[in-house]
């Protein structure tokens, strides 16, 4: 052992003893981060994704309480407008009519739909009221249940009549139901509390029954808060691709500047193995979570692959001096444990704060960023080490494995920090700084709005 190694080594021996200690059980560890990995990903299924924005709110304020309990006893907490307009005229066409009561028909029977709150002309709580000549009520529905009858021109006549003067007369209706062009009628369902947890069978049902009733003639928007959640996880899915892109750009970026096919593929399986334990980890305690907490893996992803870049470099430059596997780990692991526990302990500390909130998001977001970031310890800073001596990395050839442009920007970086240019650097961060300190009040003119 060169006196380099053994001073590197001595800056702390109880670091210095986990390195040895890990080495020399490292077949172990490896196939318990394997099981460990493999009962994670089995837990991943369970995820659920619910995107509720209740979880955005804090759950022990009254207000919150009170609006829960509404919701869950009277319904109107869930609710999606659908917009039928008319192509070809406006909405007193008997065609027209039937198409919107065959699509109510269809939307209440959802397994979520709660039909005694939707509203539209089919509804049957929206009720044509008349005065009769002896001064009593005709109370009626607005349309009959099952359409108007297109084979009978006068029964057909007469009942687009009755809901003409029902609609157009009625002030609440007329507002609610119809456009001001008459050319466009809406359709307001409500759901249960059920519909978050399958908002991608939601969503599909919801798009398949548009699909049957919309053609030439017509054109149906939908709106409102069910919809549009369930839409936010649907293009999550469908765009799945992106983050396996995203990898591999990473991957190929490691790969360049490594020049090393190992080197790029080890710190991509610690940072993998953290990112699996948390989702694992999510699963298993079956939490509900909305589709921002996939900021977790990714935030983990990128703090992973920045330690587990630094602990390649370290090991290869020990490598190159120690022609040593083992020692160029155990130097590896020695001179970046500690720098990776501290820089891990602030962002658990910054995780910590946001578990103080009463938002259950934000909790849920705290406790599996802390997990996620304090198992990088284990998977980037001590299991991609002790990869490399199983893998053995190929000996670096040389000193000079700085790429010409990193050689270039340091030079010029140094010389701007020693010269005279440093001012502009400090200028710069001095005028952030005070744009920063002059905006920061403004921040309560947003919150009282």
């Amino acid at each position: 052992m060169t006196d380099h190694s053994h001073n590197s080594i001595n800056r702390n021996r109880y670091i210095a003893a986990y390195a040895r200690l890990v080495l020399r059980y490292r077949y172990i560890i490896i196939l318990g981060a394997v099981i460990l990995t493999i009962l994670a990903a089995t837990q991943i299924g369970k995820i659920d994704i619910r995107n509720d924005p209740d979880t955005l709110l804090p759950s022990d304020n009254y207000h919150v309480k009170t609006n829960a309990f509404v919701e869950e006893h009277f319904g109107m907490g869930n609710l999606m407008v659908v917009g039928i307009e008319n192509l070809e005229g406006d909405i007193y066409q008997p065609w027209f009519v039937n198409k919107v009561v065959a699509l109510h028909k269809q939307l209440e029977s959802l397994p979520s739909a709660r039909p005694y709150n939707y509203i539209s002309i089919a509804a049957k709580k929206v009720r044509y009221i008349n005065g009769t000549e002896d001064g009593g009520l005709d109370i009626r529905r607005l349309v009959p249940r099952n359409g108007i009858p297109e084979d009978d021109p006068t029964l057909s006549s007469e009942l687009i009549e009755q809901l003409r003067t029902g609609l157009e007369r009625n002030p609440i209706l007329n507002e609610m139901l119809l456009s001001k062009d008459r050319r466009s009628t809406f359709l307001i369902s409500d759901f249960d509390e059920s519909v978050k947890e399958n908002y991608l069978e939601f969503i599909h049902e919801v798009n398949q029954i548009i699909d049957e009733q919309q053609d030439s003639r017509v054109r149906i928007y939908v709106s409102g808060e069910p919809y549009f959640l369930a839409s936010m996880i649907l293009e999550l899915r469908d765009h799945w691709y992106l983050f396996v892109i995203s990898i591999l750009l990473v991957e190929v970026i490691l790969y360049i500047e490594s020049r090393c096919l190992r080197c790029a593929l080890l710190p991509m399986i610690g940072v993998g193995m953290s990112v699996i334990w948390t989702l694992g980890l999510m699963g298993a305690t079956e939490s509900k979570l909305t589709t921002m907490m996939i900021l977790t893996p990714v935030l983990i992803f990128a703090v992973g692959i920045g330690h587990s870049i630094q602990v390649i470099r370290r090991f290869n430059e020990e490598l190159l001096i120690n022609h040593d596997h083992m020692l160029a780990a155990e130097q590896a692991i020695a001179n970046t444990l500690i720098p990776a526990i501290m820089a891990i302990v602030t962002d658990v500390l910054g995780f910590m704060v946001l578990f103080m909130e009463e938002i259950s998001f934000y909790r849920a977001y705290s406790l599996f960023g802390q997990f996620g970031m304090i198992s990088l310890l284990l998977t980037c800073t001590t299991l991609v080490p002790i990869l490399a001596t199983i893998v053995k990395l190929p000996m670096p050839d040389t000193h000079d494995n700085i790429h010409q442009w990193e050689a270039k920007f340091g030079s010029w970086l140094s010389n701007m920090i020693a010269g005279p240019s440093k001012w502009i650097p400090i200028m710069a961060v001095a005028i952030i700084i005070s744009a920063s300190a002059y905006y920061v009040p403004k921040i309560e003119r947003g919150i009282n709005y």
